[in-house]
C-alpha cells in the first residue's frame, strides 16, 4: 500500500486490499496491517453477503446454530429478492432458464448443508429443483433435519466446521501451505525480509518503473 501511493504521488491516494478476506475480523485485520483505505471481497461475500457487517460489537456470539439460521436466512431472504427481481430469461444458458442464475446462488449460500445431504444436493444440481416454490420447500426441508439436532449435535456435524465452508471447498484439511522435501534433500531456507526491507525493495523497483518511462519518452522525442 505504502509503494502504492509512493508511486501515485500522492499519499492520500486512496488504495483498496483484496484477497483472503472470509470474516469481519479479517476485514479488520487488513485494515490494520496494510493502512489501506478500504477492503475488497468477492468469493467470500457469494456466500455470506454479511460479512462486512461487524457482529462483534454488538455481542453476537457465532454458533454453529447462528450459522445454520443465517445461511438459511440468506436463501430464504434471496427467494424472497429473486421472486420480486426474476433474473433475465435465458441467463445462464436455454436449459433451466433464468433459474440457473437462483441456482448458482443457493448453491453458495447452503453450500455446508448440501454437502451434508447429498440427496438435496443432488435434486438441486440434476433439475430436480426447478422453480422459487420448489426451492422454498427444499429449504423447509434442510431446516427440518436441523431442527431437531440439539446445539452439542450440531456442533459436531461437518457443516459446524470452518472447513466445510464454500469459500474453502478447495482446501484439503491438515494441508501445510509451504512446499514438502524429501529428508532425504537439503532443504534451502530463505529468510523473510524485514518490513524495512521490503519498503526499501519496492522503492527500487519504483525507480526503476521511473527511469524506464523517462526514457521511453525521451526516445520518442528524439524519433
Amino acid at each position: 500500500v505504502e509503494a502504492a501511493r509512493l508511486y501515485s504521488g500522492d499519499k492520500n491516494f486512496p488504495i483498496f486490499a483484496n484477497g483472503g478476506i472470509e470474516s469481519y475480523n479479517d476485514v479488520c485485520r487488513c485494515l490494520d496491517e496494510t493502512g489501506a483505505s478500504g477492503v475488497m471481497s468477492s468469493e467470500s461475500l457469494l456466500e455470506n453477503p454479511g460479512l462486512f457487517r461487524d457482529t462483534g460489537s454488538s455481542g453476537e456470539i457465532i454458533t454453529p446454530r447462528r450459522v445454520l439460521e443465517k445461511q438459511l436466512g440468506y436463501a430464504d431472504m434471496y427467494l424472497d429478492y429473486a421472486t420480486l427481481f426474476p433474473p433475465i430469461p435465458g441467463s445462464l444458458g436455454t436449459k433451466g432458464g433464468c433459474f440457473n442464475v437462483i441456482r448458482t446462488h443457493l448453491f453458495k449460500f447452503i453450500h455446508r448443508y448440501l454437502e451434508e445431504n447429498p440427496d438435496i444436493r443432488s435434486s438441486l444440481g440434476d433439475n430436480g429443483v426447478q422453480t422459487i416454490k420448489e426451492a422454498r420447500d427444499m429449504i423447509f426441508e434442510i431446516r427440518k433435519r436441523y431442527n431437531h439436532l440439539s446445539d452439542d449435535e450440531l456442533a459436531l456435524r461437518t457443516s459446524s466446521k470452518d472447513q466445510s465452508s464454500w469459500y474453502r471447498r478447495h482446501r484439503k484439511p491438515g494441508r501445510d501451505t509451504r512446499a514438502v522435501q524429501s529428508s532425504s534433500k537439503p532443504v534451502s531456507i530463505t529468510r523473510q525480509l524485514t518490513v524495512e526491507e521490503r519498503k526499501e525493495e519496492a522503492k527500487q523497483r519504483i525507480q526503476k518503473l521511473r527511469e524506464a518511462r523517462l526514457n521511453k519518452s525521451e526516445v520518442d522525442v528524439a524519433a
